[in-house]
C-alpha cells in the first residue's frame, strides 16, 4: 500500500499567451472607437471683454462758437483796475481729487486736460459742468529726448495727415474742449511745417490755441495768427518751483505783467502748493487792479504774435515742462 503525501501539490502558473498582431490591432481599434464616441471636453467660457469708454464725437465748429459766446463777459473794471489776467492749469487727467480742489476755489481757471489718462474724460466733463473753460493739453515733441510727452504725442517726423489724425484722436478724450495748449513741444512748436496742419485742424473745429512757450523760438502763435486761429501766449510759468512762497512770487509777476501790458496769461499745474498760493494771492490781485478772467477773453485774432510778450527774461520752461 502506498503512503500518501501530506504536502499539497504545487501549482505552476499558467503560461503567458502572447497576443497575436491581429488581436492587438482589433483592441486598439475598439479603444479608438471609444475615444471617438466620448464627448469632447467642454471649453471654459471666455472672459467677457471689458467695455470701452464711450467716446463722443468732436463737437462741430458752430457748437464750439456757441460755448465760447456763452462764457460770461469780463467783470466791469473800475478806473482803478488796469489789467486782466488768465490762469490755465494743465496736466489734468491723472486725478479727480486735484480737479475738485481746483473747482472749489471758485476762480475762473481754464482746465487743460491731457489725453489718454485715467480721468481725462471725467475731469473735462466735471470742469464743463462747473462752467470752466476746458482745453486739450496736446502732447508734442520736446527738444530733449529724456522727456517723454506721453501717449498720443505729435512728432516732427509725422506728416500733415498723421498730425491731423492724431490730433483728432487726442481731442476725443476731452469732451467739451474749446481750445488747445501744448504739453512740452519745445521742438515741435519751432517747426512751421508741423504747426500749419494742426492750426488748420483747430480752425476747422472752431478752437483757439494758447502757446505754452516752452521754447522762445516757437512759431506756433505766428502760424495761428496767419491762419485766423484765435491765440494767446503764455507770459509766466507759475510753479517751476513747488514752493508756496515762490508760486506767490510768480503770481506777483503775473500781476505786474497784466498791469504793464493790459493782459497776461499764467500757466500752472494741479499741485497742492499751486492751489494754496492761488487761494492766498487771488484777492490781492483784485486789490492791485487786476481782474482774473477766462482765457477766452484774452484771445487775439489776426494781430501781431509770436512771442513778443513772452520774452521777459525768465526761463521758458524747466525740466519735464519742456
Amino acid at each position: 500500500m502506498l503512503a500518501s503525501n501530506s504536502e499539497s501539490p504545487v501549482l505552476s502558473p499558467a503560461p503567458l499567451v502572447k497576443k497575436s498582431a491581429p488581436v492587438l490591432a482589433r483592441e486598439k481599434g475598439r479603444q479608438a472607437q471609444k475615444l471617438e464616441k466620448a464627448p469632447p471636453p467642454r471649453p471654459e467660457p471666455a472672459p467677457e471683454p471689458k467695455a470701452l469708454p464711450t467716446i463722443a464725437p468732436p463737437r462741430p465748429k458752430s457748437e464750439n462758437r456757441k460755448v465760447l459766446a456763452s462764457i460770461p463777459p469780463l467783470p466791469h473794471l473800475s478806473e482803478s483796475r488796469h489789467g486782466v489776467a488768465a490762469i490755465i492749469i494743465d496736466d489734468i487727467g491723472q486725478s479727480m481729487e486735484a480737479v475738485e480742489r481746483l473747482l472749489a476755489i471758485g476762480l475762473p481757471i481754464a482746465i487743460s486736460v491731457l489725453p489718454h489718462q485715467a480721468y481725462s474724460r471725467q475731469a473735462a466733463i466735471r470742469a464743463g459742468e462747473k462752467g470752466q473753460v476746458v482745453m486739450l493739453h496736446l502732447p508734442m515733441e520736446p527738444r530733449s529726448k529724456n522727456n517723454n510727452p506721453g501717449q498720443g504725442a505729435l512728432y516732427s517726423f509725422h506728416d500733415g495727415p498723421t498730425l491731423r489724425r492724431l490730433f483728432a484722436e487726442d481731442i476725443q478724450w476731452v469732451p467739451g474742449a474749446v481750445g488747445v495748449n501744448n504739453h512740452m513741444g519745445s521742438r515741435l512748436t519751432e517747426i512751421g511745417e508741423s504747426m500749419a496742419p494742426l492750426m488748420e485742424e483747430m480752425r476747422s473745429r472752431g478752437l483757439f490755441f494758447v502757446d505754452s512757450k516752452t521754447s522762445s523760438a516757437s512759431v506756433a502763435s505766428k502760424v495761428a495768427q496767419g491762419m485766423g486761429v484765435p491765440w494767446a501766449d503764455r507770459d509766466v510759468f507759475l510753479d517751476n518751483d513747488r514752493d508756496v512762497a515762490k508760486i506767490i512770487k510768480a503770481l506777483e509777476l503775473l500781476t505786474a505783467r497784466a498791469l504793464k501790458n493790459g493782459v497776461a496769461v499764467g500757466i500752472g499745474h494741479p499741485y497742492p502748493e499751486t492751489i494754496r498760493a492761488l487761494e492766498i494771492y487771488a484777492p490781492k490781485m483784485a486789490a492791485q487792479g487786476v481782474a482774473l478772467a477766462p482765457v477766452t477773453k484774452l484771445l487775439q485774432v489776426g494781430s501781431e504774435g509770436g512771442g513778443a510778450r513772452a520774452s521777459h527774461g525768465e526761463a521758458s520752461c524747466v525740466g519735464n515742462a519742456c
